[in-house]
């Protein structure tokens, strides 16, 4: 994965929470190395449009990395999802494959959207 996204400054990216996280992140090993990347920073992490800047948070990853949190939560990516504007695929809309999925380290879904 391209880590600045600077061939495809436009990508969205759904994120994902996992069932047994909370202020802990149990996704580690093959689950963060090949399925689901934590999201990661080096700084305070910015609020993008439609998301709760005061729920954003950090915690610190056994690695040393840190991952960046939604209400307590930690967040991941998933190895299978992407919307980049312009390619042909997916009518416009963002893949989300991995919501709902049932895995060794638990369920990953989508974090709730703002009302």
């Amino acid at each position: 994965m391209n880590p600045d996204f600077s061939g495809f400054p436009q990508a969205r990216f759904p994120v994902y929470t996992l069932s047994p996280d909370h202020h802990k992140s149990a996704c580690r090993g093959v689950c963060a190395a090949v399925y689901w990347p934590p999201v990661l920073t080096s700084k305070r992490p910015l609020a993008g449009p439609g998301v709760d800047r005061h729920a954003l948070g950090i915690i610190v990853r056994p690695d040393g990395t840190r991952q960046v949190t939604y209400n307590g939560r930690p967040l991941y990516l998933f190895y299978n999802d992407a919307y980049i504007p312009g390619l042909p695929y997916n009518n416009g809309m963002a893949s989300i494959n991995g919501a709902g999925a049932h895995t060794p380290w638990g369920v990953f879904n989508t974090i709730p959207p703002l009302p």
